[in-house]
């Protein structure tokens, strides 16, 4: 069923982000009644280290892992791409993580206090950044992704084109000639582009014109379609 919804919708799904699933066990303090006590988190504020350790082999280029509760907070916070998420980066964040718990240790944290506790900037979004199926693209992710998989064909993703976003144009190949081998090709690729998603359209043309980026400048295709099933 997984790979059935990842092909119809152009993405890969990861389950990791389910961090926040984490339930009280028997065998936390959580469970155990113990309640806010300022010393000891004061205390162990002192005792803070960050460790770096190697990454286990992983299909997500940020991933949290909670390893201890009582006695010390043993939180990991891998990075398998440190061209996404820098090291000085990825110990704000965990930083960022201990200023959440201990804000909202003596009760809850008031959604306006958040972001100040938080104390990190906002991340700024590229300038041709789109909403597609409910999620933030760099149509330029999505540009690399389609020449990548569908080379030597010339291509270029547009952001929308008659009201439907992330249309592809591309010209046919030996091995591309329909809407389903392109969108096939893709998703064989879409593991080694964890910022994109796949084109909502592709269009099929036998040539390409001098300027691919113009729209209006491509042939009649000799194919459309989502490549979806």
């Amino acid at each position: 069923m997984d790979e059935l919804v990842e092909h119809e919708r152009g993405l890969r799904i990861n389950y990791d982000p389910l961090f926040n699933s984490l339930v009280p066990e028997s065998w936390s303090g959580l469970t155990g009644g113990v309640g806010f006590q300022a010393g000891r988190i004061d205390a162990a504020l002192a005792q803070t280290r960050l460790r770096w350790r190697p990454m286990p082999r992983a299909g997500t280029p940020i991933r949290f892992s909670l390893n201890q509760l009582d006695g010390c907070l043993r939180l990991d916070a891998w990075s398998s791409d440190f061209g996404l998420m820098p090291r000085a980066e990825l110990e704000s964040v965990l930083l960022a993580t201990e200023r959440v718990l201990v804000a909202a240790a003596p009760g809850d944290l008031p959604r306006a206090r958040t972001p100040e506790v938080i104390g990190l900037e906002s991340i700024m979004g590229m300038p041709d950044r789109i909403l597609a199926d409910s999620c933030w693209v760099d149509v330029a992710d999505v540009q690399r992704l389609v020449e990548a998989a569908v080379a030597p064909a010339v291509a270029h993703v547009f952001a929308e084109v008659g009201g439907r976003p992330l249309v592809a144009h591309l010209t046919a190949t030996a091995t591309v000639r329909t809407p389903e081998q392109a969108h096939a090709r893709c998703m064989a690729i879409l593991a080694d582009h964890p910022t994109a998603i796949t084109p909502r359209q592709y269009v099929i043309c036998d040539a390409a014109p001098s300027d691919p980026a113009d729209p209006a400048g491509w042939p009649a295709p000799s194919a459309t379609g989502s490549g979806r099933r």
